[in-house]
């Protein structure tokens, strides 16, 4: 049940990729160079929180920038339908081994125990492969 569930709203998330101004325009290319992975998660806030969820977010990627994470974050709030209000964080463009070795693991858990886990659920997280050729 839960992959179909990601997989519904993946397919509502990656067209609204290929729309996405966010990244400067040698970027794709290069993240197509680095690698098909990607790493994708759901996050619910709770109830009448998510102005708390999105203050507690965005202290959570100044974590990222101070601890130079290299990696580009990118996020969406779901704004219609059953996952009204959800949250999808994503990174593109890895190798697989890049995942073997991501910015301090213990101190962006900590950090994220912090300041995102108060005001939301975790509702999935997975690894992800671009296929092109499907």
């Amino acid at each position: 049940m839960m992959r179909t569930h990601g997989l519904s709203i993946l397919g509502a998330i990656f067209p609204a990729l290929a729309l996405a101004p966010a990244a400067p325009p040698d970027e794709p290319a290069a993240a197509a160079a680095n690698g098909p992975w990607a790493r994708i998660a759901f996050l619910r806030p709770h109830e009448g929180q998510t102005v708390d969820f999105e203050a507690g977010y965005i202290r959570h990627l100044e974590w990222h920038r101070q601890a130079k994470d290299p990696w580009i974050w990118y996020g969406w709030s779901l704004w219609a339908g059953e996952r009204q209000r959800w949250f999808v964080y994503a990174t593109f463009g890895h190798a697989a081994a890049d995942f073997d070795s991501p910015v301090s693991p213990a101190e962006d858990e900590r950090d994220n125990v912090l300041n995102v886990v108060p005001h939301a659920e975790f509702a999935g997280n997975g690894l992800y492969e671009y296929l092109p050729a499907l």
